[in-house]
């Protein structure tokens, strides 16, 4: 619920109405100038989808969670604040998957606008017209990316927090419920998986997009530097346009950090063998 209460914050203070609208709406007008705009609508129509699937399979795994511990003897069964308390779970994850939706979409423009940028690239055979190009797509990559920086942020940390305090809990909870069956100990463990993966899994999803869009902007300069424009065998202007594009460092930046794929496959090994660790433990108590 902080993680969620948090981006939406962040997301308002960062003005994230001039960026996908209704005010300025920059992303709508470059894809639409550019001629990705129904294309990227639908690539996060799919992603919306997606998101939606996550969220109700999050959803059913948290009520069937709380009925669980109401007929299971060995639980405590429901209280009062039970109903309240799920209710306000179903809301605040609701808004944690609208916000990462939120991020994906943004993510999938920034994608397509730089193929869209390799492909004029290319028919134009204009290297002064590809460098103005290039100025006015990494402005939107560092616009886009300082919008939903925090709130990217903001929503990861919750997430993970949330995932590893359950982890946490799940092992306290099986070293106390010990020789009580391993069948409940198992339909606990699967609940307990389908009510957090899910938006665990879009918080990495979302980390990867992010990464793809810096090694999208790396591949420009190998790209440019392979094209021909005239026979002689070094030609000096595409080497100038090849170390402008690299110097440029443009990408996806997160307080300065630029988001990578080593970043992303390091973050998603370390948190793989935490879970790891914690089920391993809660299946040996």
């Amino acid at each position: 619920s902080l993680g969620a209460l948090l981006g939406i914050v962040f997301l308002r203070s960062q003005r994230i109405q001039d960026l996908l609208g209704p005010r300025r709406m920059p992303l709508e007008m470059y894809a639409t100038a550019f001629g990705f705009y129904h294309n990227w609508h639908i690539v996060s129509r799919n992603r919306l989808a997606v998101v939606t699937a996550m969220y109700i399979t999050s959803a059913i795994a948290k009520v069937a969670g709380c009925l669980y511990s109401h007929d299971d003897e060995s639980m405590k069964g429901f209280s009062e604040k039970d109903p309240v308390m799920l209710v306000s779970f179903l809301i605040s994850s609701a808004m944690l998957f609208a916000l990462m939706f939120c991020q994906l979409h943004v993510c999938s423009c920034l994608e397509m606008a730089i193929d869209q940028y390799c492909i004029r690239f290319f028919e134009a055979a204009d290297l002064s017209k590809g460098i103005a190009e290039w100025n006015v797509l990494q402005a939107l990559l560092r616009r886009a990316a300082h919008t939903v920086e925090v709130c990217f942020l903001a929503v990861s940390t919750g997430v993970l927090a949330v995932l590893l305090l359950t982890g946490v809990e799940m092992f306290n909870l099986g070293e106390r419920d010990y020789g009580k069956g391993v069948m409940s100990s198992g339909i606990t463990l699967g609940l307990w998986a389908m009510w957090v993966l899910p938006s665990t899994g879009l918080v990495f999803y979302a980390v990867f997009r992010a990464a793809a869009i810096t090694e999208k902007c790396n591949r420009v300069p190998a790209l440019v530097n392979s094209w021909s424009l005239i026979e002689e065998q070094i030609d000096h202007e595409k080497q100038y346009t090849v170390q402008y594009i690299i110097q440029s460092a443009a990408g996806f930046y997160v307080k300065g950090v630029r988001v990578n794929a080593t970043w992303a496959l390091k973050l998603s090994y370390f948190f793989g063998v935490l879970m790891f660790t914690i089920l391993t433990q809660s299946f040996l108590s």
